[in-house]
């Protein structure tokens, strides 16, 4: 017999699943009505449902210790075992993701595409380099926003990137866009909208 209240409770993150996925669809398809801001709001929602290990994404902290090394990015992730991690997200349909002709027969990564993975591979460098005095830095910062007793810790934080659209590209670029993915894996998980709905 199935537990009533696992039924509830299952029944009830399918509802909340439900609701995300048909909130970014019907943002998507009016892009230009929401700021940044609301954009990154939703966002971050949709995936601390998705990536359950996160328990706290923490909006613009500084990560860095001298001022030639301190960036913004759009959150900080921490994880139930007090792991860090970094999220950077775009606006869908603002940025462009893969070239629309070939280099040498392959498409590249745009210009867009290429910046942003820098800034996240930056974000992820500045909280490597900030050592045990950035994560007792963080700790003072987060302590009444995480559980009593969880340590944060700095060791190979990754980057989360998500920004443009997959749908409207040929197969080729997709092909080549997932070689582009896969360069960056072991620091950045790129992600497009289309990537996000479908995850949902």
């Amino acid at each position: 017999m199935v537990d009533s209240t696992f039924y509830s409770e299952n029944k009830l993150k399918l509802s909340i699943l439900k609701a995300v996925h048909e909130k970014m669809i019907a943002m998507i398809k009016e892009e230009e009505g929401f700021s940044e801001k609301q954009w990154q709001e939703i966002v971050k929602d949709a995936l601390l449902l998705i990536y359950p290990k996160y328990i706290l994404a923490e909006r613009e902290l500084i990560v860095g210790t001298d001022g030639h090394h301190k960036k913004k990015p759009d959150f900080l992730l921490i994880d139930a075992s007090g792991f860090v991690d970094v999220l950077e997200i775009k606006k869908p349909n603002d940025q462009r993701l893969i070239t629309k002709t070939t280099y040498r027969n392959n498409y590249v990564a745009d210009r867009d595409l290429a910046g942003a993975i820098v800034q996240i591979e930056k974000y992820v460098q500045c909280l490597n380099r900030s050592g045990k005095s950035g994560e007792e830095k963080l700790q003072s910062i987060l302590n009444h926003k995480i559980p009593k007793d969880l340590s944060l810790k700095v060791v190979n934080p990754q980057g989360m990137l998500l920004m443009g659209r997959s749908e409207g590209l040929n197969a080729e670029q997709l092909y080549d866009l997932e070689i582009v993915k896969r360069q960056h894996k072991n620091i950045v998980d790129i992600m497009t909208y289309d990537d996000l709905i479908y995850r949902l």
